[in-house]
């Protein structure tokens, strides 16, 4: 009998018990694969926890103050199989876990700690979100909300109206459902009415390195002809992606600044934003050695700024050796 029993013992320490953290009533796997294998057998979505367990001050609060609460647990605690993806500092991992936890972050593109990624059980994310200083109620009510949000998301758009688009394509991006947006997107865009969609696809193609191509000039002549009186600001919003996609490129002080200098001086009569405008116009001339251009401009700005503004500019002048 002590022979079957040491056998047993030995088998269970070679094959493994479960991967699971055990620090609260919360069962925390290691293991993504498997860890989505009892996602997909019980039908549940998976909670990632990517985390500095042991040097990261904001991951430690969130796990006390809100993952190992027993009101959380309550409330959240079977909803999700938890996977928690640990990078600490100064505890050891295997090799194995090291790399998994890598590809996963890689994966996921996730740049801090504390990061909450949440998934359905293949492996598609359903949202993202982070530390919050909010109850344990609050923030297992949102998490299910992230979840309710991501269900909605897979309906019909057929019959969606261009407001309704507009709501599903924004809480498809706020939930990082980057395919869905882009079908809201194609569906919005066959609609041929308002610039919303314009807008978004002009910003996509800008910022995915597209803006001097030919759709993103077609789009963005469409899309300052839609609004040409700029009621909506799309010509200041224009302004604004083609300046700063310049000054991502490197081009010379005279070209980066052209779009936004062409906007105060042609279509953007804007007496609301113009000292924004004329703010960022300061800020990026003396960031480039313009000392002088960029004092005329600092100027520029207080004098059309409102009065709520001006104080915050005074210190900006100030900063510039203008009293």
């Amino acid at each position: 009998m002590k022979n079957v029993l040491r056998s047993i013992v030995l088998f269970v320490a070679l094959v493994g018990a479960p991967a699971v953290c055990a620090a609260s009533n919360i069962n925390w796997y290691t293991n993504f694969d498997q860890a989505q294998g009892i996602a997909k057998s019980q039908s549940k979505p998976m909670l990632l926890l990517f985390t500095g367990s042991d040097w990261c001050g904001w991951c430690m609060k969130l796990e006390k103050e809100i993952f190992d609460t027993s009101q959380f647990q309550q409330i959240a605690g079977n909803d999700f199989i938890f996977v928690k993806v640990d990078f600490p500092m100064h505890s050891t991992q295997s090799a194995a876990e090291k790399k998994q936890n890598e590809t996963l972050r890689d994966r996921f593109g996730v740049n801090g700690f504390p990061t909450v990624i949440l998934l359905t059980s293949s492996g598609e994310k359903l949202g993202e979100t982070g530390y919050q200083k909010e109850s344990p109620q609050l923030y297992a009510d949102r998490l299910k909300g992230m979840i309710g949000a991501a269900m909605r998301l897979e309906g019909s758009l057929e019959g969606l109206a261009a407001d309704q688009l507009q709501e599903r394509y924004l809480e498809a991006m706020n939930l990082g459902r980057q395919n869905i947006a882009e079908q809201v997107m194609a569906k919005g865009l066959t609609l041929g009415s308002g610039s919303f969609f314009l807008a978004e696809r002009y910003r996509e193609l800008v910022q995915g390195g597209q803006g001097g191509g030919v759709e993103a000039s077609q789009v963005r002549d469409e899309l300052l002809k839609r609004d040409a009186d700029n009621r909506e600001g799309r010509h200041l919003f224009v302004a604004v992606l083609d300046f700063q996609e310049k000054v991502e490129k490197g081009s010379t002080i005279a070209e980066a600044v052209h779009p936004l200098m062409a906007y105060l001086e042609g279509a953007g009569k804007d007496d609301l934003n113009r000292w924004r405008v004329e703010l960022t116009l300061a800020q990026f001339l003396r960031s480039r050695g313009e000392e002088k251009e960029a004092v005329n401009f600092a100027e520029r700005s207080y004098a059309s700024a409102p009065q709520e503004s001006k104080e915050t500019l005074r210190q900006l002048l100030n900063s510039f050796g203008i009293s």
